[in-house]
């Protein structure tokens, strides 16, 4: 199962849906080409660079607007924990 466009997939200032979409397709396709040409069964995410990236996307996080502690959003409540 691929799960597209979710948590940090689009630009914040804008920008075509659409666009971000053919993105993740073209990258999805391109794991399962691999897959077939390597008879693999499964794709899996590597855990080190899984939180490595989650680490990073949330260090900038605290440099961006939407983390201030006026902004208030469905993405930035009092339900969301700590950025």
């Amino acid at each position: 199962m691929f799960c597209m466009y979710g948590p940090n997939t689009q630009a914040g200032h804008g920008g075509s849906l659409i666009f971000y979409l053919e993105c993740q397709f073209r990258y999805i396709m391109d794991i399962l080409k691999g897959m077939l040409n390597e008879g693999t069964g499964a794709a899996e995410v590597r855990k080190d660079l899984h939180d490595d990236y989650n680490r990073r996307v949330q260090e900038a996080h605290q440099k961006m607007i939407w983390t201030h502690p006026g902004i208030s959003t469905y993405y930035n409540n009092s339900r969301v924990a700590s950025w």
